[in-house]
This record gives structure tokens, sequence and C-alpha cells, in this order.
């Protein structure tokens, strides 16, 4: 009887938890992601502390995780306080979805694509369900602060429209003017993303150290 046949030695020797040249594209879209919730926060003064990104599972069946960590801390004295943290908090989760709508490499007048964006947000399965979830318990809350009155669904429905699309449109802005800083810090988030299973971090300081970041405008207000 013949000896059964061994695999070759690469497959022996091979990490299976190492994710392939084959998922580059998804890994950088799931950087970028993290990077425009990140840098909008930043700019609109958020106090952020870093990035986590983590490709759970295999290469038959995979998810992610991503966070950008920050400070939701707030002293809120006055109504219009509420309004204000609550539409930055809309703006900076669109942010993310946003971000992925945008070139994987940098390119010149690169922008988002807001077809692409919208189809993010409204597909369950592309990773920003929670995302927008959260956006729409936060608008709301602004609706029914901004309109005492009773009104029927139709009339909620403009109401809910008259203040989200309007913040939808700011994380569009932002993410397109700072694309540059969003595709080029991705880029080098993605390059640590190289194994299942094990989450990458990005801390505040290291963040801080890269030149894009550093030199990026703070409105310096919500924290």
């Amino acid at each position: 009887m013949a000896p059964p046949r061994l695999p070759p030695a690469a497959l022996l020797n091979r990490d299976i938890n190492a994710i392939p040249s084959a998922f580059a594209s998804k890994v950088r879209a799931v950087a970028r992601h993290e990077l425009g919730h990140y840098v909008v926060a930043r700019v609109l003064g958020v106090r952020t502390d870093g990035i986590s990104v983590e490709l759970s599972g295999n290469l038959a069946q995979w998810g992610h995780h991503g966070q950008t960590v920050i400070n939701l801390t707030r002293d809120l004295i006055t109504l219009e306080d509420v309004v204000s943290y609550l539409e930055t908090r809309v703006i900076v989760l669109y942010a993310g979805a946003c971000a992925e709508a945008l070139p994987e490499f940098a390119t010149p007048g690169m922008v988002v694509d807001n077809q692409k964006a919208v189809s993010i947000v409204q597909t369950p399965h592309l990773g920003a369900a929670q995302d927008h979830a959260k956006v729409r318990e936060h608008v709301h809350l602004l609706r029914n602060i901004r309109n005492t009155l009773p009104a029927d669904d139709a009339d909620c429905q403009s109401q809910l429209d008259a203040i989200e699309i309007p913040l939808w449109n700011k994380a569009v802005g932002l993410v397109s003017r700072y694309a540059d800083t969003i595709v080029g810090v991705s880029l080098t988030l993605s390059t640590r993303i190289v194994r299942f299973n094990e989450k990458v971090f990005m801390d505040e300081a290291m963040l801080s150290a890269i030149p894009k970041i550093r030199d990026l405008p703070s409105a310096g207000g919500p924290p």
C-alpha cells in the first residue's frame, strides 16, 4: 500500500489566520470607514482616543469590528447645547460610510461617491447598520425637540428629512474636504491589518504623530 500523500510544506506552514491579498480592498474599506469617523470627529472638536479594527472569522465566513474611540461626555446646559451635540454625533456617525465611498487610493480632486455612500448606509450587511440606527434615534430626538406640535406620519417624515438630509450633506462635505488625509492614513492602518481575529489599534499618540492628522483644524466645539 502506498503511503499517504502529505500536503506540500507550504500548506503545512501556512498561517490559517493570515488575511490573503484578495481581501486587500475589503481591508482598506474598513480602515477608511474608521478614519472617516476619526477625522471628522477631530475636525468638529470631538475628543478622540484612537482607532481599533479587527477582521473576525476566516476565509469562508468573516466580518469586521471597527471602533473610533471618542469621548461622549459633554456638559449640556441649554437645549441648544443638546441640539448641537446631537447634530455633531449624526455627522460623525455618517462620516464612516461617506469615507468608505472615497476611492481606495488618493486621486486628485477625489470626493465622496454619494450614491455609493447611501447604498452602504442602507444595506445592512455592508457594515454601517449600527451607525444608521444611532443616527435615526438622534434625528428623531432632534425632531421631537424642534417640533412640539402633533404631526401625522407624512408630516413627521418630512420633518425628519429636513433635519437628516442637511446633516448628511455636511458629512459628505467634510469627508470630501479631508479625503486626502482619510485615504492616506487609512492606507497606513490597512497595512497593519494582516491576520483574522487580531485587533489592530492605533492610539491617539500614534495618530497625532502623523503630520496629516496633527495638522487638522479643530472647531474646539463638542468634546
